[in-house]
């Protein structure tokens, strides 16, 4: 039998991860059609650096509109732990307490009386929104040819820095890895390059990425 070459060797590791990811994933164990991924294996050359392309594709047009409904008090606690409600704040124009009293008006002093069906409406389109950019994500590490290691280091940091404005990397680096903190941190900083995110650990990343995506793209919330 003919030997693997390198690059098809990572794509055999990868597929094999995302369906590790698929079948843990609570929108699959629930019988709910997700996105299936056709693995297209192209020398796609980015500075000469292979990598693998994930395209998506809908089965039918039902997966369109079938969907986990979820109450959207249910499901917003769920997504915090995935989305920065920041980011969905900001994204709308809201103040940062505007979910937080939306959430807790029975409780509070705010004059707020709770989520209303435009406020519902709004959030289920926001979410699919970052549910389609989340797929379609994918951080890589740029060809060291040209680049020395602390500028190749940077460019996968920002990567990272302009997902996590969206996500919650606990979810992923914790929930996901299984590291820590300090492990986190360690490789995010910039000038230093004692510890650096190796090809696995980016496979990890957008994988998880790409499980979040799929989730928010997979609930309606209702009131």
């Amino acid at each position: 039998m003919e030997e693997l070459s390198r690059e098809e060797q990572t794509l055999t590791r990868e597929v094999a991860d995302l369906h590790k990811i698929f079948q843990s994933s609570f929108f699959v164990e629930r019988g709910v059609p997700v996105r299936v991924p056709l693995f297209l294996c192209e020398n796609a050359c980015v500075n000469k650096e292979y990598y693998v392309l994930l395209h998506w594709k809908k089965k039918d047009s039902a997966m369109e509109t079938e969907k986990i409904k979820v109450p959207v008090k249910q499901a917003l606690p769920m997504i915090a732990e995935m989305v920065k409600l920041k980011y969905v704040t900001d994204a709308l124009g809201k103040s940062s307490g505007w979910i937080y009293h939306k959430l807790n008006h029975e409780k509070t002093t705010t004059t707020s009386k709770g989520f209303n069906q435009s406020d519902v409406n709004t959030l289920n389109e926001l979410f699919n929104q970052i549910g389609e950019k989340l797929v379609g994500t994918r951080i890589y590490i740029p060809s060291g040819e040209n680049k020395d290691s602390l500028t190749v280091r940077q460019e996968i940091i920002g990567q990272i820095q302009s997902v996590s404005d969206m996500v919650s990397m606990p979810y992923i680096y914790i929930g996901k890895m299984k590291k820590s903190t300090s492990w986190y941190l360690n490789r995010m900083r910039k000038n230093s390059t004692k510890a650096s995110f190796k090809q696995e650990d980016i496979n990890m990343i957008n994988l998880s990425l790409i499980e979040i995506g799929n989730k928010l793209l997979s609930i309606e919330l209702t009131l």
